[in-house]
């Protein structure tokens, strides 16, 4: 007869752990623990639930199934992670720090949640879906991440300065430099457009309102020089959810205000520019 066994660590350390080609249904928790030198590889495991205070260092994890895994405030440093399927049911902070990491092949569908706390000086390959990334008070959100080959459909980074992010081509054109400067234009527009008798006229103007405001909380303050460059998805981002006209009026919207400051942004007029939806 098979058993599973139910089995929870708190306050425990662990080093060195080779998992190869290993097969358990042992559902097992952490709590505030540390956990070095980890190499996990071609392996079927059981529910894994990481709790807040735990962190792991130098884990190399490849080709691995989870029956179920979850994580609250994860600190994950000097790591590898490819072909791991982190499921759907994703929540924020779900990894309160990754620092000097690399996820290669990722899929990842974020739901609108802020799965990364903080990410720094790592690389991310793959696909993201729906994840949110949130400035953080020490201004290094996004420090030297790599997102060259990864693709971001429905992702915002809200109050990141995207000077940090090395892009992948198919989306950098959607990068503003200066962001700060197109406020005044772009909160002109929206009040003339909440000022229309048409609901999806009001519907965009108060989505770009919004989307600024959202952006300068998690700046911090008003937007000025140093808020620096930002993805204009993260602007329409929260309008996914509305008929596709808003969108479209707000991409519209968006494009008028870039274009009237003559900068040298992609738009409708050069036909590398595709909207992102």
């Amino acid at each position: 007869m098979d058993y599973t066994w139910r089995i929870d660590f708190t306050d425990s350390k662990f080093s060195d752990i080779d998992m190869n080609s290993i097969k358990s249904s042992d559902n097992i928790g952490f709590w505030d623990c540390k956990i070095r030198d980890v190499y996990i590889v071609e392996s079927r495991l059981g529910e894994i639930k990481v709790h807040p205070g735990t962190s792991i260092d130098n884990l190399y994890i490849r080709n691995v199934d989870f029956d179920n895994f979850s994580s609250s405030g994860l600190v994950l440093t000097n790591s590898y992670v490819r072909g791991v399927n982190f499921g759907i049911n994703l929540f924020n902070n779900m990894f309160a720090k990754v620092d000097n990491c690399e996820f290669f092949n990722l899929k990842m569908f974020g739901g609108g949640a802020r799965i990364f706390g903080d990410i720094q000086n790592s690389k991310i390959s793959g696909k993201l879906h729906g994840v949110k990334f949130s400035e953080n008070e020490d201004h290094t959100q996004c420090q030297n991440l790599d997102l060259s080959e990864a693709l971001v459909p429905q992702c915002s980074f809200t109050g990141v300065d995207m000077r940090r992010i090395k892009c992948k081509s198919e989306w950098e054109h959607l990068i503003v430099e200066d962001w700060y400067q197109y406020k005044p234009r772009l909160i002109e527009k929206s009040e003339q457009l909440l000022a229309s008798s048409d609901k999806d006229d009001k519907a965009a103007g108060s989505v770009i309102i919004g989307s600024i405001q959202r952006d300068e909380e998690a700046y911090g303050s008003e937007l000025d020089e140093k808020r620096g460059s930002a993805y204009i998805r993260s602007v329409v981002s929260s309008a996914l959810r509305k008929p596709i006209k808003n969108v479209f009026w707000i991409h519209t919207l968006l494009l008028e205000s870039l274009c009237f400051r003559n900068e040298t942004f992609l738009c409708e007029s050069n036909s590398s520019y595709k909207a992102p939806f």
